[in-house]
């Protein structure tokens, strides 16, 4: 099947995706400020930067399904008789509303992700870390100072990758190649990079849980329930190949540009969710 045919790019499962993940994104939330004052603790960075890592995936979510509304999303590309059948010299409404999705997506992405994965290790200075100046606590307070330098690189490269002549975004696929930053290239450095701290991320507990004075099974579950972070690294790693192969193909006259770019905005809608849910699974 190609990439950009089928199921995948279909109209009512982009529509399905962004509704049920915001929903469960809300719900997870919720679920993890009600548990907070169930079990009495007070409420730390933890859980506050949820509150972004989920408005900043619905507001993608939003934005997929105008896109679907207005046909800029998972719709064939409507080439104009003008264009002699190249789709990089088209310019038209349906063109236009997909590259401001598509500037908004990877825009908000390095966003959600980085307040999700921030607070994932505010959470674990939370439970692990001990005093200041421990071992312990500078690690986890230097990942968390790379992921913010990593969420604000990213963020001002994707709001920036045509410097400011910003309408070359929207005007036309040959406008955005000859006034923009590869954009692929862009966001197959995301995806690799995104990946490679989520692995630390993940694996970062392991150690600490082992040393706590535990029977050897009480460890073994835990590190369990941390390990369901794979889930997120295996996405990851989906997001990845995917974007790999969209790069390696890279621009052609013949290739629809909606459905092109309709499916590496899937997988920035799908990006932030698990992680919001896995991290309420962890917390409990």
């Amino acid at each position: 099947m190609s990439l950009y045919s089928g199921y995948w790019t279909e109209p009512g499962n982009f529509v399905g995706a962004a509704i049920g993940l915001s929903i469960l994104d809300i719900v997870t939330v919720v679920a993890r400020f009600v548990a907070r004052s169930k079990q009495g603790q007070p409420l730390k960075a933890d859980d506050w930067l949820m509150i972004p890592a989920a408005a900043f995936t619905i507001g993608i979510a939003i934005a997929m399904i105008y896109g679907v509304s207005q046909r800029a999303l998972a719709h064939p590309f409507e080439l104009p008789d003008e264009a002699n059948g190249n789709a990089l010299v088209a310019a038209t409404r349906q063109i236009s509303i997909e590259g401001q999705l598509q500037w908004a997506f990877i825009v908000l992405l390095p966003l959600a992700l980085g307040c999700t994965k921030a607070s994932f290790l505010f959470f674990y200075q939370r439970i692990f870390a001990i005093g200041s100046f421990g071992k312990t606590n500078i690690l986890l307070v230097g990942m968390i100072v790379l992921v913010f330098m990593w969420s604000v690189g990213f963020f001002f490269a994707s709001l920036f990758e045509c410097g400011t002549n910003f309408w070359a975004i929207w005007t036309s696929p040959t406008a955005f190649l000859e006034n923009c930053v590869n954009d692929l290239q862009l966001a197959l450095s995301l995806a690799i990079t995104d990946l490679i701290v989520d692995v630390i991320i993940f694996a970062i507990p392991i150690p600490l849980v082992w040393r706590l004075n535990l029977t050897l099974p009480k460890k073994v579950a835990i590190i369990g329930v941390f390990l369901l972070g794979l889930v997120t690294v295996a996405a990851s790693i989906t997001r990845v190949v995917m974007t790999e192969r969209v790069v390696a193909e890279g621009y052609s006259p013949d290739i629809d540009p909606i459905r092109k770019y309709s499916s590496i905005l899937k997988t920035y809608l799908t990006a932030p969710s698990p992680s919001i849910v896995l991290h309420l699974l962890g917390d409990g």
